[in-house]
């Protein structure tokens, strides 16, 4: 059946134009409709610096981070759950602001890493975070704000006013199932600025700050001085005729500590001179820099500043102090262990075969090594006793002798048996203190026999007691005892701060400076004790060397078989 077709004329025309305008109508409502449901997406971040901040001073800033700006889909209450898992700061010292300071032509950023961990969260309305502060969640609502941090001490020469960028990374979960949400990572940025000012400067020099350099500088032409002490209220100026005066350099006259306070005032030609001329003029051992400026004042005469006292004629034990010119011995955290003398050591077998005397039932022929270094000297040693004040402390109790069934026998310590780690631990010590006693231990090595001796004298701590066994007995073995009372085997490398082993520099954190250094084992050492000093070696009365027969053998091997230890011993625990 074939329709008719019926033209839209007069009024079907009207009935097709109402239809066609329905339709749009309905399809425009519907899409107004759909971008009305669409959700916006974002997180709040704010930031604030302590300002003005001083020179030298940290640059305090805090941080609040919120979820007040999500919509979710875009009906209410549909906002999004989010994320946040790093949180890295920017000082632009070089003045620039966009981004995290990395604009066009701007200079490196000074920056933090990531401080999220670091911080100190106060969190609201139903924020949290992991243990470790690598993840925080705020549900819609929720904020967390933070203490004051700083990465960064504010220079001089920084940008003034500092701006400080901080770049916060947070992800959308689409808690609320919008169908435009942001994928991965984001990143927000805002930012703060702090104004620069100098530190204090000093009433007594009369400085003023200079705000444009933000340093302190003098001020003081024009005001009173005394003529009597020329660098008062004048440094860098000068007291002339009881007024600060600015140093043009060109002055003529003046008296010994005159009126050349900045320049350098002669000796006693009452010259000034802008070229040092004291060398060799009377000054005060005292006061280095007296009338030497800027030369040495040594022993009380003015030195020559030859720029060569830095090295200290190559003395690694010695550094130049700045302030005065002279050398001054390292202190032991720094120094080089050669510093402090040459460590010489032996295994505890030497010392217990080394004990014997004349009239010693076990006596073989050979030196009394072991009693002559535990009582400073064979002079010190009379019938085999230490005279009074000789001797050495190990674990509480003064040892002075080297005999068999003696609670003060350096040889009972020695000459042990048995699984007791206390025991095992007084071995080593009582080896290592005749080691640094023959030689000249290191700070490292001093340390660590003090505290091994408060552990055998605490005797509870097993932990610290087999640590000071291994360690002492690695040093006693020939290795270098490191600056945490771990014991480097001889001959082995290691890095210098991580004590790892290593072949060359490559093995260790070469980007921090460490190097793969080794010591000589100090078991290859003469065995000649630091008490002579008369420098005579190698077969006389001042050293051991060559030894020949060990003298006490036999009465080492019967301390082996004592049933009681030296704890147990007549005399033990007393120190007179």
């Amino acid at each position: 059946m074939l329709m008719k077709k019926t033209p839209c004329t007069n009024g079907t025309l009207s009935r097709c134009t109402y239809a066609v305008l329905l339709l749009v109508a309905l399809m425009s409502a519907t899409f107004s409709s759909s971008v009305l449901a669409q959700g916006q997406h974002g997180i709040g971040l704010i930031k604030g610096c302590q300002s003005p901040v001083i020179v030298g001073e940290p640059l305090l800033c805090n941080y609040t981070i919120s979820n007040t700006l999500d919509t979710g889909t875009g009906a209410p209450g549909s906002a999004d759950t989010l994320t946040i898992s790093r949180l890295e700061d920017f000082v632009c010292n070089g003045g620039i602001v966009v981004g995290n300071c990395m604009g066009k032509n701007a200079q490196p950023p000074v920056p933090s890493g990531d401080i999220l961990p670091l911080l100190t969260l106060t969190l609201n309305g139903g924020a949290t975070c992991n243990g470790t502060q690598t993840i925080c969640t705020l549900p819609p609502g929720a904020s967390i704000s933070t203490n004051y941090y700083t990465h960064y001490n504010v220079e001089a020469d920084d940008a003034d006013p500092l701006p400080d960028r901080v770049v916060l990374t947070w992800q959308d979960t689409n808690s609320s199932g919008s169908n435009n949400p942001p994928v991965g990572d984001q990143e927000q940025f805002t930012g703060s600025t702090a104004t620069i000012t100098c530190a204090p400067c000093t009433e007594d020099q009369c400085q003023t700050c200079n705000e444009t350099t933000n340093l302190c500088e003098s001020a003081n032409e024009g005001l009173s001085c005394d003529p009597d002490d020329p660098g008062s209220l004048c440094v860098p100026d000068s007291c002339v005729e009881g007024v600060c005066t600015a140093d043009t350099g060109e002055r003529t006259d003046c008296g010994p500590g005159g009126v050349c306070f900045n320049d350098i005032c002669v000796d006693e030609t009452g010259e000034c001179a802008t070229e040092p001329k004291n060398e060799g003029g009377v000054c005060d051992p005292e006061d280095p820099g007296s009338l030497c400026v800027p030369d040495s004042c040594v022993e009380g005469v003015c030195t020559a500043d030859t720029g060569e006292r830095d090295t200290c004629d190559g003395d690694e034990c010695l550094a130049c102090d700045d302030a005065d010119g002279l050398c001054y011995p390292l202190p032991p955290e720094t120094a080089p262990a050669e510093c402090f003398g040459v460590e010489i050591c032996r295994t505890p077998g030497f010392w217990g075969a080394r004990g014997g005397f004349d009239s010693d039932g076990y006596y073989q022929k050979g030196q009394n090594v072991t009693g002559s270094v535990l009582c400073g000297g064979e002079e010190f040693v009379v019938d085999g006793e230490c005279v009074e004040g000789h001797g050495l402390e190990v674990c509480g109790t003064l040892i002075t002798n080297t005999d068999y069934d003696s609670g003060k026998s350096a040889t009972e310590a020695i000459c042990i048996k048995g699984g007791d780690p206390r025991a095992k631990m007084m071995r080593m010590l009582m080896s290592a203190s005749l080691n640094c006693a023959l030689g000249d231990c290191g700070a490292n090595t001093l340390d660590l026999i003090d505290d091994c001796n408060l552990a055998c004298e605490d005797n509870t701590d097993l932990e610290a007691i087999n640590f000071c066994q291994s360690s002492l007995g690695c040093f006693n073995e020939g290795g270098h005892i490191n600056a945490d009372g771990t014991c480097s085997p001889a001959g082995q490398s290691f890095c210098e701060n991580s004590q790892a082993s290593c072949s060359d520099d490559f093995d260790c954190n070469v980007l921090d400076g460490e190097s793969c250094v080794s010591y000589e084992s100090c078991h290859d050492r003469m065995a000649c004790p630091d008490y002579y000093d008369d420098g005579e070696v190698n077969g006389t009365d001042d050293c051991y060397e060559p030894l020949g027969a060990a003298s006490s053998p036999q009465k080492c091997n019967a301390v082996r078989k004592n049933t009681p230890y030296i704890f147990d011993l007549p005399g033990w625990g007393t120190n007179p």
